[in-house]
């Protein structure tokens, strides 16, 4: 594919998990008991519908790319984010923290997509992509691309990143080639739109980059390369804490923390494409949506120790009172295109959204409906396209959270 229609397939996905939007602490000073809520949910008068309101024994009902998906999770701990490679690239993308695996190749439009790609680069065992931008609009600033695949060996990584360079170079010509200093090893070209885009094998790894030129003319090329170098100098520097967990002894990796995970509503059908659920580390949620450096004051704000992401968001905050802070910040940076809505029976304080017909430069799909709200130390987000089941969701999120009712 040509380059316009590369930015555009990454950059106009369909949300995976929306609500881990950009976020900024708006009541972090003061005192912390003037923001707890007030009123009081009714438990009785919650409605789940057909939701499960019990947690739930994840490793009972372990899904087969259960194991792919934490190893990826953990490989995602140890990648850099955008703004640690330059902190000006602040603005994740859609495509931000998609995961690969064998049960979830490449698809048509990733950026590391090939055809029959199990079949013409062998050996995949994860893979993680973040990708973000200087500025909310991304046709108006640059732009960078990280993708990490992990492989059996080394000699697989050198195969993949031949294969995937010269598929690319069919839809995406070549203006010339060019060596990023200090990176031997790196096979690397500019592209006729003067971005430059990288693959480089590291050890067992493949490393992918690309790097976008401003709206400068002409287009600084010498600075798409010497952030290709920084961008690449980092992800080897944090990736050698990653730690592999040897591919026999997967299948034994525990899939949930502190039992967040089976009391988050599960993903309505793990076999759809694309389908994960998870629980991240505060560094791992970062790579996936929003503004990151916000969303970092927000979570070290909040005490924010881990992020489930499944049929709904659960994060976990030191306190009810940071968790209420938390709430309001997500709120204060929601898509400008929501206006408030209908809270739940029973759930006064929960805050909920739907989406006007307000137009927005913002290139993301939204859900329709959206709501957030507390639970104790817990803050949950739920979103669905009618509003009937996402009350019924927010009901069920509620129960999963609540101790004794």
């Amino acid at each position: 594919m040509n380059e316009m229609h590369h930015r555009m397939a990454r950059t106009c996905m369909v949300y995976t998990s929306a609500a881990l939007l950009a976020l900024l602490p708006v009541t972090a000073c003061g005192d912390a008991t003037e923001d707890v809520p007030t009123k009081t949910v009714d438990t009785s008068a919650l409605q789940p519908g057909s939701y499960p309101t019990e947690p739930r024994n994840v490793a009972d009902r372990k899904p087969a790319n259960a194991a792919s998906i934490r190893e990826a999770i953990r490989l995602a701990e140890s990648m850099p984010l955008a703004m640690e490679v330059d902190k000006q690239y602040v603005y994740n993308q859609s495509s931000s923290g998609k995961i690969y695996a064998p049960e979830l190749p490449p698809q048509q439009g990733d950026s590391v997509w090939v055809e029959n790609f199990g079949a013409v680069i062998p050996g995949l065992v994860v893979g993680w992509t973040s990708n973000a931008q200087q500025r909310e609009d991304f046709a108006l600033g640059r732009n960078i691309d990280q993708t990490v695949l992990r492989f059996s060996n080394p000699d697989q990584a050198k195969h993949a990143a031949k294969v995937l360079s010269e598929d690319n170079r069919k839809d995406s010509p070549a203006k010339r080639d060019v060596r990023i200093p200090g990176h031997d090893a790196a096979i690397s070209y500019v592209t006729e739109q003067d971005s430059v885009v990288t693959w480089m094998p590291h050890d067992d790894l493949l490393i992918y980059t690309f790097v976008t030129p401003g709206l400068e003319v002409p287009p600084d090329v010498d600075y798409v390369i010497g952030m290709t170098k920084t961008a690449l100098d980092k992800n080897i520097e944090m990736l050698a804490g990653y730690q592999r967990t040897p591919t026999d002894e997967m299948p034994d990796l525990a899939i949930d923390t502190d039992g967040l995970l089976g009391r988050t509503l599960p993903v309505d059908d793990m076999n759809k494409s694309g389908a994960t659920e998870g629980v991240y580390s505060p560094h791992a949620a970062l790579h996936l949506r929003g503004r990151a450096d916000v969303l970092k004051r927000a979570f070290d704000d909040a005490g924010v120790d881990l992020v489930a992401d499944a049929g709904a968001r659960v994060y976990r905050s030191s306190d009810s009172a940071a968790a209420y802070r938390l709430v309001a910040a997500l709120i204060d940076q929601l898509d400008p295109r929501y206006e408030t809505t209908d809270a739940p029976a029973g759930m006064p304080e929960a805050k909920c959204f739907k989406k006007s017909d307000r137009r927005s430069s913002r290139f993301t799909s939204i859900p329709q409906f959206q709501c957030l709200f507390t639970n104790g130390r817990y803050v949950a987000v739920v979103d669905a396209a009618q509003i009937q089941d996402l009350h019924q969701k927010a009901s069920a999120q509620y129960l999963l959270l609540t101790d004794e009712r």
